[in-house]
């Protein structure tokens, strides 16, 4: 599937064709809700949900030359604007896999997404990261993970790679967060929130610095079903936690 629309974000560009999409888009690369600065240059760096690839992108720049990206992705319509923002931004240190993370190797799983059906194949992390890059489960500094309510599915089967990162994004769905985050914390890491304050902070500080872009930005979202008022947007989302959804950022104690 080949994007219809396109948004530019600092030196970044990704393009998408579901209106669902420009929130996702925004959230990432302009609030910055998984903390990129967090990311080293020269590490290996996992995403899974990878979407239509916001993260991917920031993540390829910020590894660097020496650093990898394994960006997975079950969605095959997602899958395909993912491998194009990727070439389209030339990121040639990502590798790209269309299939499901789950503790089941080589199996199967239906699933749905922005109201489609879609059959993925599925496989255990470790054996992805092992067959894109050579290196075993503690090479991962950085994992990104929003799997829309599988956390707890996932989780507990990739312990072992998790307790050797740097840090771990997290978007926990449904109350997942009550289970997930003390299995992680036990691991050594504090967990931080986002909150509100934050991405009301870095869209001023786009919106001084890029304010072409952010008007460009604005009128995306004002022609999504996202818009309620400009206000109610910025101060309404779900991103800053509840029951349903929690999202932040898991940090090495003393890392």
């Amino acid at each position: 599937m080949t994007p219809t629309r396109l948004i530019r974000v600092r030196d970044l560009s990704f393009g998408y064709t579901d209106p669902h999409d420009v929130l996702g888009i925004i959230e990432t690369a302009v609030f910055d809700v998984y903390q990129t600065e967090g990311i080293r240059e020269g590490t290996l760096v996992v995403d899974v949900g990878a979407g239509i690839g916001e993260f991917a992108v920031m993540a390829s720049k910020r590894v660097g030359v020496t650093g990898r990206v394994i960006a997975i992705e079950p969605n095959p319509e997602d899958f395909k604007v993912l491998t194009h923002n990727l070439t389209r931004n030339r990121c040639t240190n990502v590798s790209v896999y269309n299939l499901a993370i789950t503790s089941d190797d080589r199996g199967h799983l239906e699933l749905c997404f922005k109201g489609k059906n879609f059959t993925s194949p599925t496989r255990r992390l470790r054996s992805v990261i092992t067959e894109s890059t050579g290196l075993g489960s503690e090479a991962t500094r950085f994992i990104k993970m929003d799997i829309e309510g599988a956390e707890m599915d996932v989780i507990p089967d990739n312990l072992d790679i998790i307790r050797h990162c740097d840090c771990i994004a997290m978007e926990f769905h449904r109350g997942s967060q009550r289970s997930g985050v003390p299995q992680i914390e036990q691991l050594g890491f504090a967990f931080r929130q986002v909150h509100r304050r934050d991405y009301i902070l870095r869209t001023a500080a786009l919106l001084l610095t890029h304010p072409v872009q952010s008007f460009r930005l604005y009128r995306a979202v004002k022609e999504s079903s996202a818009y309620h008022g400009v206000w109610k947007f910025l101060s309404g989302l779900d991103i800053s936690g509840s029951e349903e959804l929690l999202v932040g950022v898991f940090h090495r104690l003393g890392g």
